[in-house]
């Protein structure tokens, strides 16, 4: 219907339909229509991005990535998440770097992939490093950075600053 009725040509529309097919597992319908999109933006690249990550093809996101021309904080997040969900965790928080390298601040989200990567690297330095960041920048009384702080210093042996930082965002 969408190619009759000539929306084919609108970004909007075809992004959608790619992502509708990453998220129904078709993957290799998002990327024929990744392919042949004339006017690709950063959510396109990103919903497909998302698709790789999500079917864990991290090489092909990864190949896409460095592709890009044109990357916003939601790329970052994507790849960022799915190298650290894949438990590629060094490899992940080295992009955090290059991503906070290049003046781009973390939300919640990057955030809580980074201290999910700190447990799975048990690198509690970082850890509290993002801890002292997360102080500064006025977002520790989000719910979701918070419990991923918390989580961090337990999982990497350190009961009473996770306690502490759970006592801290109930009051």
């Amino acid at each position: 219907m969408v190619i009759t009725s000539g929306c084919c040509l609108e970004k909007f529309v075809m992004n959608h339909l790619i992502n509708m097919y990453c998220k129904c597992e078709d993957l290799e319908s998002g990327i024929t229509l990744f392919s042949v999109l004339p006017r690709k933006n950063v959510m396109s690249y990103n919903i497909l991005i998302g698709g790789f990550v999500q079917n864990g093809d991290l090489d092909s996101a990864k190949i896409l990535f460095d592709e890009m021309p044109e990357r916003n904080l939601a790329t970052w997040n994507a790849m960022v998440g799915g190298l650290i969900q894949f438990e590629f965790n060094e490899e992940g928080m080295c992009l955090f770097g290059k991503m906070h390298g290049m003046g781009l601040f973390p939300d919640k989200f990057t955030l809580g992939s980074v201290l999910r990567g700190c447990v799975g690297s048990k690198e509690v330095k970082l850890g509290q490093q993002i801890h002292g960041y997360v102080m500064k920048s006025g977002i520790d009384f989000d719910l979701v950075v918070g419990n991923s702080l918390a989580h961090m210093y337990m999982k990497c042996g350190n009961m009473s600053d996770g306690e502490k930082v759970l006592r801290d965002a109930c009051s």
